[in-house]
């Protein structure tokens, strides 16, 4: 990891690579279109977590995606779910008004935007894991049942839901022939929960 302003920006390797190999391929400005998507998605979680009262400590960016920790300790679970929600309403929110934008003419970056911020918000918004619905699913169920029931009920709802993201990455490999960006998440959704299971439990 490369770090940044004094630690409090991490950027790794691999995504710096992989952003170096994008620029230079044929369709570039694509790729440029969808990460402005993400910085939209990103930039919505800090501002609900300031408005929150939540410090941010670090913000650490990956290949297929960014984590942001923060001091949370003090958020209530509404805060919370308002803090996981933030990310995708805003990639909703965008991709909403780019297709309304699309009525003046059709413009392929604007399309291009569009559907990548309603990609962003379609596979953030499943209650997985390491997902932004998986944390609103997490802390809804905590509002309403004890600390087991609520993990137990998670877990459940969280592997059926990864399992569904699975079965509609294939799918989409199958239907493109080509298209690997559902399955690159499923990876890395999968490796980061096994991280932090081996972290917790050893």
């Amino acid at each position: 990891m490369i770090r940044l302003f004094k630690g409090r920006v991490c950027v790794s390797v691999f995504a710096l690579m992989l952003v170096l190999i994008i620029l230079f391929s044929v369709d570039s400005v694509f790729f440029i279109v969808a990460i402005l998507g993400a910085l939209l998605h990103e930039v919505a979680h800090l501002i609900a977590m300031k408005l929150c009262g939540a410090k941010i400590i670090r913000i650490s960016i990956y290949p297929f995606g960014a984590d942001i920790k923060a001091d949370t300790l003090g958020l209530t679970y509404k805060e919370e779910i308002a803090v996981a929600l933030a990310g995708p309403l805003m990639s909703l929110f965008a991709s909403a008004v780019a297709f309304l934008f699309l009525h003046f003419g059709t413009y392929i970056y604007v399309l291009a935007f569009a559907v990548s911020n309603f990609l962003f918000f379609a596979v953030n918004i499943l209650p997985v894991r390491g997902l932004d619905g998986g944390r609103v699913l997490f802390s809804a169920l905590m509002i309403k049942f004890d600390v087991a029931d609520a993990y137990r009920i998670y877990d459940y709802i969280s592997t059926f839901a990864f399992g569904l993201l699975c079965f509609l990455s294939l799918f989409l490999l199958w239907l493109s022939g080509y298209n690997l960006s559902l399955l690159f998440i499923c990876c890395y959704l999968f490796i980061s929960e096994y991280a932090r299971q081996k972290l917790c439990y050893g």
